[in-house]
């Protein structure tokens, strides 16, 4: 059995060489690919195929002989699934694997704004649209520190049952997938009739996929601010979209180390009991990878709750987007590249105090 492995995907030696070759040793043929040499339809033995989001499958046909497509991506919009299902070849998603890596990205761009005073946490209002494992979890973080805020997914319980009253919220944060099918379209759900409804200087954050917001749209509106990890058509992104944003990242809100070890991890597991109807064998399991002593005050903690009522310098000293620019030509590479992000988790302190157990005790989700 063929194995093909984007060579770009973190931890990919790790997992699926040392781990899965020992674990296994006489079953896969491994193989590791650059992802923009590998021809999909070209696969004439049985084979088993692990990519990530920046691999497209639409307009491809893959062939019969790929066993499983497994994607180290949380989102699905790189997948062409109806024709995989019409070819009964099973895939699969890292799904929830990133969730936490993306509501630590939102939680330190929520510091920025307060920080900068851009947003007054006394008055102005959030709305959260989309309530899966990004959403959900912001969502109890901000009721835990009694910000004032609504929540909206169609599919799910949330406060409010529409978007009629778009102008009492001061930032908007997008988690939806993409997706082109009515009645719940998301492609340019953030277009210029949502725009039009917001008051002036709202900000909108979103990590969830380029397509969601309308650029187009945006770019008409001088009065909005808008903080952007995903862009359309990537990697070849638009110029004026991205120097009009307030902070631009590329497509890495959800990468830290160990979301991109749990990712990886997640997409071995499924190999695994795929073919072998059995589990990863832990004791194999360990993270190639040290986590980082920080110095921090928990009276600066203190501090910032009292005045902004958040730890806002705490989670700016563990992760600043603003610190992840990039020049639009350097996408591709500054992204396949990015493996130095660290999580709460990834987090020891000179407190002896777990970083992230401590920031869930004060009630990040």
């Amino acid at each position: 059995m063929k194995l093909f492995v984007d060579e770009n995907i973190a931890y990919a030696k790790f997992f699926f060489e040392d781990v899965l070759l020992n674990q296994f040793p006489n079953f896969f043929e491994l193989t590791f690919y650059k992802d923009d040499e590998f021809d999909l339809e070209k696969i004439s033995e049985d084979a088993a195929v692990i990519i990530r989001s920046t691999y497209k499958t639409h307009n491809l046909n893959v062939p019969e002989s790929v066993k499983l497509l497994s994607s180290v991506s949380t989102g699905e919009d790189h997948v062409d699934k109806n024709h995989l299902e019409k070819k009964n070849i099973p895939y699969h998603f890292a799904s929830g694997a990133n969730a936490k890596a993306v509501r630590e990205y939102f939680y330190s761009c929520l510091s920025i704004l307060l920080k900068e005073k851009k947003f007054d946490k006394s008055e102005d209002k959030i709305l959260v649209i989309g309530l899966g494992n990004i959403g959900h979890g912001i969502a109890k973080t901000l009721k835990n520190f009694n910000f004032s805020f609504e929540t909206y997914d169609p599919f799910k319980a949330s406060t409010i049952e529409s978007l009629s009253n778009l102008e009492e919220f001061k930032i908007i944060t997008l988690h939806v997938p993409l997706t082109k099918n009515p009645p719940h379209e998301t492609y340019n759900f953030v277009d210029k009739n949502f725009l039009n409804e917001l008051k002036n200087e709202s900000i909108i954050i979103n990590t969830s996929r380029g397509g969601v917001l309308s650029e187009s749209d945006f770019l008409k509106f001088d009065n909005l601010t808008v903080i952007s990890d995903v862009f359309l058509n990537e990697p070849s992104i638009d110029k004026n979209f991205h120097q009009k944003n307030f902070i631009s990242t590329p497509h890495i809100a959800g990468h830290t180390k160990s979301s991109r070890f749990d990712m990886t991890k997640m997409s071995l597991e499924k190999l695994i009991n795929f073919f072998f109807n059995k589990k990863l064998n832990d004791s194999l399991v360990k993270k190639p990878y040290k986590k980082k002593s920080i110095h921090f005050s928990l009276s600066e903690v203190e501090n910032d709750l009292n005045r902004y009522g958040f730890p806002v310098s705490l989670l700016l000293q563990i992760y600043d987007p603003r610190n992840d620019k990039f020049d639009l030509i350097d996408f591709a590479d500054v992204r396949n590249a990015y493996h130095h992000r660290l999580g709460y988790e990834d987090i020891t302190s000179n407190n002896d105090l777990n970083v992230s157990e401590y920031l869930f005790e004060l009630g990040i989700e």
